[in-house]
This record gives C-alpha cells, sequence and structure tokens, in this order.
C-alpha cells in the first residue's frame, strides 16, 4: 500500500503480507483508512 501525494510524493505505507491484487483508487485529500473503491482507476491481480 502507498500513497502519491498531491506534489506527486509517495508515502510508503504497511506491508501487505499475500496480497492477491493492486488497485489505484481516487480518494479524498488526507485519506482513508481503507479505500473508498468509488473512484477505482486501475486493479490487477498479483
Amino acid at each position: 500500500m502507498g500513497v502519491l501525494n498531491k506534489d506527486c510524493s509517495i508515502v510508503e505505507m504497511k506491508n501487505v503480507q499475500n496480497a492477491s491484487a493492486l488497485a489505484i483508487t481516487l480518494e479524498p485529500l488526507g485519506g482513508k483508512p481503507s479505500p473508498t473503491l468509488e473512484k477505482m482507476y486501475v486493479m490487477g491481480s498479483v
């Protein structure tokens, strides 16, 4: 998991063991504890 900030810097988040997919979503500024998935742009299996 990670966050791409408004200034295009990446903030590393916690490591997710045994992840089965990668998704890119647009979330409200400041983030959420878990993604809303309302604006999902990319999703793929890993």
